[in-house]
């Protein structure tokens, strides 16, 4: 798998003329600035954003605290410095212009999340402990990825006084796709919703410096397991291959988390009230499905509503930091709202993949 680079020097004031996204930029030194470079592995081009121009639009905080004596070195009163791009001088810069310790052997420890205010608070970025807050965001078009980076160097080692900054994915991104189980059918979807998640929650930096093999944050306090995320879907995407499948909607991103599928069976129904009561995961679809131009379930003007309970999460299944889940839906049917069948079962594949630099794993089901 070849991994792409994405570097992009900052540095308070100074200017940076056309860089590519494969570029290194050699900033000009300055004794005493503290200035900041991006690497990314894969993170900005695997996301579900527009890459380098989201990133320029955004921006992000950073955090630095002397490692000697916890003294704030970039921000004041546990408050980050915000680094922002200017397209009038094409140039990173700093709100707040930030200092090396006079010693240049001190170590300071660097904390950084991206997009810059993308998360409910900062509520614990000191020191000793550095804890974020993290609300969803409940209208899709407003989500956007998070990222973090943690780096502890000095002055002596940072390369012309630039701090490399290894962000990696806080949350996991997961996309559905469809095709038919037959020969001869067509299923038209209109919309997609996926139900019963957690949507709030509290990130936790790693404790050692991110880098393209190290260990990713720790989420926990999740809450709102209740909450439904609906895909956009801007046109009916219509399946009518075996083997082909389509994007059902652009990707979710999700906080990692493991949930508990709806949990109904031929022998022993739950409905999707129970579903609901219970927090029990599963998708809701409008579909119009069709075999050699028979209506099976719906009509051309009148979708048909169908449930489908998501696959049992084993320990390597359950959403992941800097993973993406992509689950393929094989279409015959659904279920009905009461957990009876219509038609016929949906199977699932899933497939797990590396979304920036996370182990690859391939998982059947």
């Amino acid at each position: 798998m070849k991994t792409k680079i994405l570097v992009i020097g900052m540095a308070t004031m100074i200017g940076l003329a056309g860089c590519s996204m494969n570029e290194e930029v050699s900033v000009p030194k300055q004794d005493g600035v503290i200035g900041f470079s991006i690497a990314t592995n894969k993170a900005i081009t695997r996301s579900p954003i527009d890459g380098a121009t989201a990133m320029q639009s955004d921006g992000f905080d950073i955090w630095g605290y002397r490692k000697s004596d916890s003294h704030q070195q970039v921000g004041t009163n546990n408050k980050p410095v915000v680094a922002t791009y200017s397209n009038t001088n094409t140039a990173w810069n700093l709100a707040t212009a930030a200092y090396w310790p006079a010693d240049a052997s001190a170590d300071v420890d660097f904390y950084a999340i991206w997009p810059t205010m993308h998360y409910e608070i900062a509520t614990s970025i000191v020191a000793g402990t550095q804890t974020v807050k993290y609300i969803r965001k409940s209208a899709e078009s407003d989500v956007k990825d998070l990222m973090y980076a943690k780096k502890t160097t000095n002055k002596t080692n940072a390369a012309g006084g630039k701090v490399m900054l290894y962000f990696k994915h806080a949350l996991s991104q997961v996309q559905f796709k469809g095709k038919t189980a037959a020969v001869g059918m067509e299923v038209k979807v209109k919309s997609l919703q996926l139900c019963n998640l957690n949507n709030e929650g509290t990130f936790t930096f790693p404790s050692a410096e991110t880098a393209a093999s190290s260990d990713h944050g720790m989420w926990g306090t999740l809450s709102n397991p209740e909450t439904d995320y609906m895909a956009t879907i801007n046109n009916d995407v219509t399946l009518n291959s075996i083997t082909n499948a389509e994007s059902l909607g652009t990707p979710f991103l999700l906080l990692p988390q493991s949930f508990t599928p709806w949990n109904t069976t031929t022998s022993a129904k739950k409905s999707i009230i129970d579903a609901d009561a219970a927090n029990e995961s599963y998708l809701k679809l409008e579909v119009y499905i069709k075999q050699n131009g028979e209506d099976i379930l719906g009509s051309n003007s009148s979708y048909a509503t169908t449930y489908i309970p998501l696959p049992n999460p084993t320990n390597d299944m359950a959403f992941k930091s800097g993973k993406k889940y992509t689950y393929t839906l094989k279409f015959g049917g659904g279920k009905k709202e009461d957990g009876d069948d219509q038609f016929a079962p949906i199977e699932f594949d899933v497939d797990v993949e590396p979304w920036g630099d996370a182990a690859e794993e391939n998982l059947p089901l």
